[in-house]
């Protein structure tokens, strides 16, 4: 393989690693996102029998019902996945939105652990790009 095709080889695949890196710092975002969500709804289901004298009810497109809540909070309605949800008691409710943001900790750290990889890789293929350019130009020198 001459040097140019090298050349361009470690390139085109230093800029898929770069594409995919940004890739998964997208997906790290959204997932820290949804921990964020989980961690704030655990902490409005907590909160609801604490003695609240409103809840606001998002009802979309940033609008809110207000509601006088009870102190026997009954049934709650969680997603469970693929748009489907169920009716949990509190505690049940408190259970899943943990397990849901344990489950995206850990998807989390995946990812992070994917990102530090694919930064090593993405370092040593510019090494490696560097070491080519430098052989080409001493070649060039040499001629």
């Amino acid at each position: 393989m001459s040097d140019q095709e090298k050349l361009q080889s470690v390139a085109a695949n230093l800029k898929m690693m770069e594409e995919y890196l940004n890739e998964l710092t997208q997906r790290a975002q959204m997932v820290t996102g949804q921990v964020i969500q989980g961690r704030g709804a655990s902490e409005a289901v907590q909160s609801l029998n604490s003695g609240a004298q409103e809840i606001l009810v998002p009802l979309g497109s940033s609008v809110y019902l207000k509601l006088k809540s009870s102190s026997d909070i009954g049934k709650l309605v969680v997603g469970i996945g693929a748009n489907v949800a169920v009716e949990k008691s509190k505690d049940e409710a408190l259970v899943s939105l943990d397990e849901s943001v344990k489950a995206l900790e850990g998807l989390n750290t995946s990812i992070q652990a994917q990102r530090n990889e694919l930064e090593q890789r993405i370092g040593a293929a510019r090494a490696e790009l560097n070491e080519i350019v430098q052989q080409a130009q001493s070649k060039q020198g040499m001629a």
